[in-house]
């Protein structure tokens, strides 16, 4: 059970204290300047210290060895790994190593090129199909009060 408090005179809760916000930990070694101040977002400053470990697109680095290099455990490092591949911005290889993902080396322009490749398939598996085949994959039989009307990409 628990115990009850004795009640605090008004006279006390007229004069309470005022507790101020205990400021973030900034990393060690980054003066505020550099990182922003108060609005520095630690989970972000590691994803950005992870991804500057690659120096090119052909560099291939195990997880040890970003470690050494960011100065990050591997137990926490691991989260941000995997969440920059789960966005593709890391590419895991076979033998556990990662590297950067094309998004990373080339940026939208890779975007943008993939879905226009996807586009140009899709639209050239369309050719040469008739409309009335898309909506019904066997359309029926023409009959004379209802024509087969030929539309073609």
């Amino acid at each position: 059970m628990h115990s009850k408090r004795p009640k605090q005179s008004t006279a006390a809760t007229a004069t309470a204290v005022v507790r101020r916000r205990r400021p973030k930990v900034r990393p060690s070694g980054l003066d505020t300047e550099t990182v922003g101040g108060e609005y520095y977002s630690k989970a972000i400053g590691r994803a950005l210290t992870v991804l500057e470990c690659f120096p090119d697109a052909d560099t291939a680095l195990s997880l040890s060895e970003i470690a050494i290099m960011s100065g990050f455990p591997e137990s926490s490092l691991f989260r941000v790994l995997a969440t920059l591949q789960s966005r593709s911005y890391l590419l895991r290889n076979a033998d556990g190593s990662y590297r950067l993902a094309p998004k990373m080396v080339y940026g939208l322009v890779h975007e943008r090129a993939e879905a226009t490749r996807q586009q140009q398939t899709v639209t050239e598996n369309l050719r040469g199909v008739r409309v009335g085949q898309l909506m019904n994959p066997t359309p029926p039989t023409a009959t004379p009060e209802m024509p087969v009307q030929e539309f073609v990409f």
